[in-house]
């Protein structure tokens, strides 16, 4: 992949990882009944489980076609150079292994944030 490419893959990456914890307790909340959501709180139970599953069902959707963008826009690299039955595709597993890293890191880093810094005021 182009070093450009990547870039832009691995800023996406890691914001993603940042803002989807938010986004993964909100549906999560969601799903349990937690009624601590504002504006909510008029829903029924079975919509509310209803949004929660569904917005868990579209995050995973949305993992899904990104790594499936990564895949497309990855090069193809031989890693044996010999017979065709033995040949091996290395590029596209580890543009997507490098970003799933990426975006770990995202999810380290807000779990950080919370953790340290907005946690400790709130009991302040």
């Amino acid at each position: 992949m182009i070093w450009w490419k990547r870039g832009v893959f691995s800023v996406i990456s890691l914001a993603g990882g940042f803002f989807s914890l938010d986004y993964q307790v909100l549906a999560f909340e969601l799903l349990t009944g937690k009624e601590r959501l504002g504006g909510v709180e008029g829903m029924p139970s079975v919509l509310r489980q209803a949004a929660g599953a569904g917005m868990f069902l579209l995050f995973a959707a949305a993992l899904a076609g990104y790594f499936y963008l990564i895949r497309k826009n990855a090069s193809f690299l031989p890693m044996y150079q010999g017979e065709e039955e033995k040949k091996r595709w290395k590029g596209p597993r580890l543009e997507m292994l490098l970003q799933l890293c990426v975006l770990a890191t995202g999810l380290v880093v807000r779990f950080g944030y919370l953790l340290y810094i907005y946690l400790p005021k709130q009991f302040i």
